[in-house]
């Protein structure tokens, strides 16, 4: 029987190294690297991130987005792959609360809860200083999301992200040290939390059962 892979996902706000730390991690681990939004997606996101159309309809787009690619991550967890990430449901419920005046965190968590999505082995925050993401973010060749240079917008995602830590117990990772340390921490952590599944599942097979 092949043993099902995991699933590894990378959070965070645009310009902290997210995609860069994932794409090292998926070849440092040999995993497959996977992104939201997916290829097709991506090629409509544009058209409905413009004005003519309602948060309801972004939020139904980027939640489609992660169940398409949840649906491919399960198919390639069966066959004993892992898959490392770029972004998942956390951003979907981050960006569309941080766009509302509502203050209703808890209603787009909820609404997301409704979809069974394959659920992550491992969640990783990135995060670092305003000053340091912005340089980065400035020096993508592809920056100019109308919200990538909306600092008060920023300033609220890193808010709804902030809250969003316990929701989908995520873990934070500090993102300022180079890619080489930041691996090296993620690494750290992983190989802690799979010690302590492992030290869990051992001490469920030796309990007696009725």
């Amino acid at each position: 029987m092949t043993d099902t892979g995991n699933l590894y996902v990378f959070e965070g706000m645009d310009g902290v190294g997210k995609s860069t730390v994932a794409e090292r991690f998926a070849e440092t681990i040999d995993a497959d690297l996977m992104q939201t939004p997916g290829d097709g997606i991506s090629q409509i996101r544009e058209y409905v991130d413009s004005d003519q159309h309602s948060r309801e309809t972004k939020f139904l787009l980027y939640l489609g987005s992660n169940a398409a690619v949840s649906d491919q991550i399960e198919d390639r967890l069966e066959q004993g792959d892992d898959v490392v990430l770029d972004r998942y449901v956390p951003t979907t419920v981050a960006y569309n609360a941080a766009a509302t005046e509502d203050d209703d965190l808890e209603m787009w968590v909820d609404r997301a809860d409704e979809y069974d999505f394959t659920d992550p082995d491992e969640l990783f925050y990135l995060h670092t200083d305003e000053e340091t993401r912005k340089e980065r973010m400035y020096g993508r060749d592809d920056v100019g999301k109308r919200h990538e240079t909306d600092d008060e917008f920023m300033q609220e995602v890193r808010v709804v992200y902030d809250e969003l830590i316990d929701v989908y117990d995520m873990q934070p990772i500090e993102a300022v040290d180079g890619v080489d340390n930041v691996i090296d921490s993620i690494l750290e952590q992983t190989e802690g939390m799979e010690a302590e599944r492992q030290t869990g599942d051992s001490v469920e097979s030796d309990s007696p059962h009725d």
